[in-house]
């Protein structure tokens, strides 16, 4: 794997574009604001000291720069929904060439993010995640994750960004969002099954699984906190007349 020099994560925007550096041999970290014309932010990416891996959030369809920067040679990772300007470079830091993964599933293994597992047999039991590797890039992943518990918009950032690019460009990266909240819907209504099937009562605790109806029990005194009622206040009046009764006839 190539050794990266200079880590840029941007914050790209119509007006702007802020630029977090990080100098991979010193670890000088410096921000820089440019302009937010693409092809003015592609020169100042393809300027700094090479090998350069840049990184920035392009929302559902700002992929421009994406395609001018990988043109010109430079290193792009293209962030989606809940990754900022600090967690693009904190991936990029922690997690290196991306593209020696040759699937995501390896990725998650390498973050630790799958389940862990001990299975025997034709017994096949998951657990929860294995917590291997970078603890940070992991912490960044599942906090953006969080973005994708409410459905996606179309709000009038969005709607700028589809300015200029294409109907099939706009559909694929619709279908994503709607699929990556579809996967946290998905994962949500499991763990809330599982978290049901738990709280449910044992055979050994509930008598009418054991065929035996529960014994209702009468209370022969007043609780407390309660008045008595009419009938609980004679009986407790009776009582001495019995008691004095009994005394006599012994």
């Amino acid at each position: 794997m190539t050794k990266v020099r200079t880590w840029a994560g941007l914050d790209v925007h119509a007006a702007s574009t802020v630029a977090c550096l990080v100098d991979g041999v010193s670890g000088e970290l410096s921000v820089r604001r440019l302009p937010g014309r693409t092809s003015e932010v592609a020169a100042f990416c393809s300027q700094l000291p090479a090998p350069v891996s840049v990184a920035y959030e392009a929302g559902p369809t700002g992929f421009e720069l994406a395609r001018v920067l990988d043109a010109a040679g430079v290193g792009c990772v293209v962030a989606a929904r809940g990754i900022d300007t600090l967690s693009a470079v904190g991936l990029c830091a922690e997690i290196g060439d991306f593209a020696r993964f040759e699937s995501p599933a390896k990725l998650m293994h390498y973050l630790g993010l799958m389940p862990s597992e001990n299975s025997s047999g034709q017994t096949r039991r998951q657990g929860a995640i294995t917590k291997t590797g970078s603890r940070h890039a992991r912490r960044l992943l599942v906090e953006a994750a969080w973005h994708y518990r409410r459905p996606p918009r179309k709000g009038t950032t969005l709607q700028r960004r589809h300015e200029g690019q294409s109907a099939q460009t706009i559909a694929i990266s619709w279908k994503a969002q709607q699929r990556l909240y579809h996967v946290w819907q998905a994962s949500t209504a499991s763990a809330g099954n599982a978290r049901h099937s738990s709280r449910a009562p044992s055979p050994t605790t509930s008598p009418a699984s054991a065929g035996r109806s529960p014994t209702a029990t009468r209370t022969l005194g007043p609780t407390p906190n309660r008045r008595p009622s009419a009938e609980e206040a004679a009986e407790s009046a009776r009582q001495p007349a019995r008691a004095r009764a009994s005394a006599v006839a012994l």
